[in-house]
């Protein structure tokens, strides 16, 4: 996902920790999609 948004000129903002802590609960079916989407919106710093 972070390539994705890298390669459409959204850089991550987040430190490994947090990636890998929402990777988890993505995948865990803990973090919901709109989650997930709040959480991008609020780690996206465009160029």
């Amino acid at each position: 996902m972070l390539t994705f948004l890298e390669a459409n000129g959204i850089h991550s903002s987040a430190d490994n920790d947090e990636i890998a802590r929402v990777g988890i609960a993505v995948a865990s079916g803990s973090m919901k999609y709109e989650e997930l989407l709040d959480w991008i919106k609020k780690i996206e710093a465009f160029d």
